[in-house]
């Protein structure tokens, strides 16, 4: 039996109370939590029609990784 999953999610100009043509800039870390962070918001982008962009953000905690 395949299972499915429901996803409760507030845009980000809902939270903000921004038109919703107001660009979206995610600082993007490359961890998982940034990562399906960054994928919720291109399918959300794509659905509503605002620009998305992101922007690397290195924490400095993973040393030589």
């Amino acid at each position: 039996m395949k299972s499915t999953y429901k996803i409760s999610y507030v845009s980000p100009h809902s939270l903000a109370n921004l038109p919703k043509s107001t660009p979206v800039l995610l600082a993007f870390s490359g961890g998982a939590d940034s990562s399906a962070l960054f994928s919720l918001l291109v399918q959300d982008s794509k659905i509503k029609g605002y620009p998305l962009y992101s922007a690397h953000f290195n924490h400095r905690i993973r040393g030589e990784e």
